[in-house]
């Protein structure tokens, strides 16, 4: 596995943590019966994989797995913490699961895909471990389709280059949302058995947009994200500095509104 651009410290799971069934997977949500078994790929701190158990499948069962352990614990603990039995976490690579055929009612990733270096692969995965008339469900976000206003030079190079440059450093593919339908059909999935869509995340308010301004300063400066950008050359630290202070001063704006545009997928096996 590549190296995960945005690292698993407290910076970067602090809006993972804001992740739940409602604001991350409402596309899927209406497809659910309460005695589904989900597999939730990177499912990071747990909060959709719980939220999912805890109110969408609670007759059913959800199990939660990551390609290293370093958020598993703290996800267990929150499930232990909110009284949910019907979840587990466990490592696992989406490339090669380890899981039989046909095991699953749905298989689900969020943010996933664009950090992998071989999607299709996982696609297939997912597939293989979906029964029959089950669900693949994927949402990825386009960093650099992200609309903001005001802009300012500095947050529109992180989202247009900057960004990008360091997902792919990582071989990763931050350009995977709009090439949905190539790598569902490149994995081999009847497109006539597909849907896809779009939604967005909206930071409008306020003390929403100081928020998320907030959490890509920190991430700059204190995950693997700024880390990288400055080991492969893509940028020095005073330049992450600049964009870290650009994130903030956007944030003060009373006009700051950020709209980040998600990718979806539906398919039924």
């Amino acid at each position: 596995m590549p190296e995960y651009t945005h690292g698993h410290q407290e910076s970067a799971l602090k809006s993972h943590k804001w992740r739940n069934a409602q604001n991350s997977a409402a596309f899927l949500l209406p497809h659910l019966k309460d005695d589904y078994t989900i597999l939730d790929v990177g499912s990071g701190p747990g909060t959709i994989t719980i939220d999912l158990a805890k109110n969408y499948v609670p007759k059913g069962k959800v199990v939660g797995v990551e390609y290293v352990d370093n958020p598993l614990p703290a996800a267990r603990a929150s499930a232990i913490e909110q009284g949910v039995e019907n979840v587990e976490f466990q490592v696992a690579d989406v490339h090669k699961l380890p899981f039989a055929d046909d095991t699953f009612d749905v298989a689900f990733a969020h943010q996933v895909l664009q950090h992998l270096p071989d999607p299709v692969k996982a696609l297939q995965e997912m597939r293989r471990v979906v029964k029959p008339g089950g669900i693949v469900a994927v949402r990825d976000n386009y960093m650099a389709g992200t609309v903001i206003y005001p802009w300012n030079d500095s947050v529109k190079e992180f989202h247009t280059q900057l960004y990008p440059k360091i997902s792919e450093s990582n071989g990763a593919q931050p350009d995977i949302g709009p090439r949905y339908k190539q790598i569902a059909r490149l994995a081999g999935f009847p497109l006539e058995n597909s849907t896809f869509s779009s939604s967005n995340w909206a930071y409008a308010s306020n003390t929403e947009a100081q928020w998320w301004s907030s959490l890509w300063a920190e991430r700059l400066k204190q995950t693997n994200l700024g880390e990288s950008a400055i080991r492969h050359g893509i940028a020095d630290e005073a330049k992450i500095n600049q964009m870290a202070e650009q994130w903030v001063e956007w944030g003060k704006s009373p006009d700051a509104w950020c709209n980040l545009v998600h990718f979806e997928l539906i398919h039924k096996k």
